[in-house]
């Protein structure tokens, strides 16, 4: 069963991953984002993500997804410098297995991932991310810092989550920490 989006924030924030400060109400200084706390359709299939850049907008979309879709979280516009998709699933062959690939524009053009099983190592996963494309934006490829740290230890992390599947969705990796932006989990 999908959780809803305020229920898979509240299971990252359990595992100690970072998100963005998000809430129930209208009551985060923009720039933020509103967004229908519904599990199914996809929210930004159905205009039920908009982005704030005033607290009159805040308040006004707040309105119009809640009375829409029954229910809305805001949660607070964070900064980044790479997008990536990480998911642990369980397979019952090989036991709980992560996946890290490039997320947001670049997973489309670029299509590359990796895989790896629990429990996490750094030096396994640097091995296989070496000389790829995901390898070189880690290691800070023109420029592009990010908290590698911040990075391992979600995918550590993710290998304790009591869930058939956790997929961040971005990933949003900074020069000094990361936050899962969004968040579904299937239990």
């Amino acid at each position: 069963m999908l959780l809803k989006p305020s229920d898979s924030l509240k299971e990252a924030e359990k595992l100690g991953i970072p998100v963005p400060l998000w809430s129930f109400e209208p009551n985060i200084e923009p720039p933020a984002y509103v967004k229908a706390d519904v599990a199914y359709p996809h929210k930004s299939d159905v205009g039920g993500v908009r982005r704030a850049e005033t607290k009159e907008e805040l308040l006004k979309y707040y309105q119009e997804i809640k009375e829409r879709f029954g229910s809305a979280i805001v949660q607070k516009e964070v900064k980044g410098n790479l997008e990536l998709l990480v998911s642990m699933k369980r397979d019952r062959v090989f036991g709980r297995v992560l996946v890290v690939a490039l997320g947001g524009l670049l997973a489309s053009l670029l299509k590359e991932s990796v895989v790896t099983s629990c429990p996490f190592c750094e030096e396994v996963f640097e091995k296989k991310i070496e000389g790829s494309r995901l390898g070189e934006l880690l290691k800070g490829y023109r420029r592009i810092r990010v908290d590698k740290e911040c990075l391992f230890s979600v995918l550590e992390k993710l290998c304790s989550a009591e869930a058939e599947t956790f997929e961040i969705n971005p990933l949003l990796l900074a020069e000094g920490g990361c936050w899962a932006v969004d968040v579904k989990v299937w239990k």
